[in-house]
């Protein structure tokens, strides 16, 4: 619940990450498949939201992860899995949010994740919803059903991005974002 100043907090956690190389890494001991999950217990940050308006605003949320890198030898090249462990922090600067027509929407179906790590999917989540993190509210009047919508931001001299589609899809590789 928002309160008097639009601000509502609560606690999040990773429950399941399963991530894979979409090529192999290649080191001086051979090709790797690079597989990253969750590693443990998990711990609890706090999610702070700020409402500027009846269907978005922004939010702050520094998510940490205990993760597991686990190299699984490309065919050939290796007969040895590797693993490495560690914990990760990602900074917690704002972020903008929507609702698009300032309403939520539950519109997509479930997923099934790996949640202890061992390479196999063994837990579903529930569906996605039409919250659209990274968009801010006065953006996503202005762009028409077809457009898709580019935030970026920088850290440890990186840029990251995400593509949002006004229309809830998937943006496609080639379009323009603006």
């Amino acid at each position: 619940m928002f309160d008097a100043d639009g601000v509502a907090e609560t606690r999040i956690q990773f429950r399941a990450l399963s991530m894979v190389s979409i090529a192999p890494f290649k080191s001086s001991c051979g090709a790797f498949h690079v597989y990253i999950t969750l590693d443990g217990k998990q711990p609890v940050t706090k999610m702070r939201i700020y409402r500027s308006e009846a269907g978005g605003g922004s939010f702050r949320a520094p998510l940490a992860a205990n993760v597991r890198l686990t190299f699984v030898p490309v065919r050939g090249t290796s007969s040895r899995r590797l693993e490495l462990k560690g914990s990760v922090r990602f900074p917690g600067k704002p972020i903008p949010w929507t609702f698009p027509n300032g309403k939520a929407l539950n519109t997509m179906g479930s997923a099934v994740v790996d949640t202890d790590g061992d390479l196999r999917p063994d837990t579903r989540l529930p569906g996605t919803s039409n919250f659209m993190a990274g968009v801010p509210p006065e953006r996503l009047r202005s762009i028409n059903a077809k457009e898709c919508y580019c935030t970026c931001h920088e850290d440890s001299g990186e840029q990251h991005c995400t593509m949002v589609s006004s229309d809830h899809g998937f943006c496609d590789l080639d379009v323009n974002c603006f």
